[in-house]
């Protein structure tokens, strides 16, 4: 009966004392059989809450023990990884959800003279820099060390800027800068988009294109956005690469020792 299994235990108590003296009355019983039938009916009746309170601090117990055993489902991707960096491994025909080396910002610095580099990551960039140079940040579930190559294409496709190096990665997020800059000259077309691609071993793990903004245009670098100023972390990895102002005549030198050595 769902009334009685409704009730509490003093309820359920005081409607069988209820009902025995008024079975008593009628059926003029002596006072001691009542009492004793009073008796046995509420050990039976504590007996059986016992047993559901019992049931139900044990279903508690599992509902809780579940809580917290269950792994939790969290997003796949970090909060701080940048929409434009899954762009860039999607376009190197990789699915960010299944990488172990996954990029989470990427995007190039460019230079003017003294002044601190502006960081580019979705803003075109300004035609009458001095320089720009690649940045990425990967996210890795081990230490790991490998070659991480950059390369740089114009809008014909043409490889303008490639340099690579042996990188140590460490375990979660590693801010990578290579060692080196792509001068801007006046005669070059930078016009259309162009492309940065980054590869560990040989293979591309992200393509990121940028493009670039005509002198005229409004400075940019007055707008506040994601891109534009640089990090902390950024002028510590630019500081560790101890760039110096290269031109295009110490990139050739640089070249030709190159290719003496491997003469000999």
């Amino acid at each position: 009966m769902r009334w009685w299994n409704s009730l509490s235990f003093s309820e359920k108590a005081l409607a069988l004392l209820i009902g025995l003296i008024f079975i008593g009355i009628l059926g003029k019983i002596g006072t001691v059989l009542p009492l004793l039938v009073i008796i046995a009916v509420l050990s039976y009746v504590l007996k059986d809450d016992r047993r559901q309170n019992t049931n139900q601090q044990g279903e508690s117990y599992k509902q809780q023990w579940q809580s917290t055993h269950t792994p939790q489902q969290t997003s796949r991707y970090p909060r701080d990884i940048q929409p434009h960096a899954l762009t860039a491994v999607r376009r190197a025909g990789l699915d960010p959800k299944s990488v172990q080396i996954l990029t989470v910002d990427i995007g190039v610095m460019s230079f003017h003279g003294d002044a601190s580099p502006v960081i580019h990551r979705t803003w075109p960039v300004d035609d009458d820099c001095d320089y720009i140079q690649p940045f990425i940040q990967l996210r890795v579930p081990r230490n790991a060390a490998g070659t991480i190559a950059f390369e740089i294409f114009d809008k014909n496709g043409e490889l303008v800027f490639m340099h690579e190096d042996e990188y140590q990665l460490q375990t979660g997020t590693n801010l990578v800068v290579p060692a080196a800059r792509l001068p801007v000259h006046d005669e070059q077309d930078n016009n259309g988009t162009w492309e940065m691609r980054v590869s560990v071993g040989n293979i591309i793990i992200a393509r990121h294109e940028f493009g670039w903004e005509a002198t005229e245009a409004p400075d940019f670098r007055r707008h506040v956005g994601e891109d534009g100023e640089i990090s902390s972390e950024l002028r510590a990895a630019l500081y560790n690469s101890r760039i110096e102002q290269l031109s295009i005549d110490d990139l050739l030198a640089d070249q030709e020792d190159d290719q003496q050595q491997a003469a000999h």
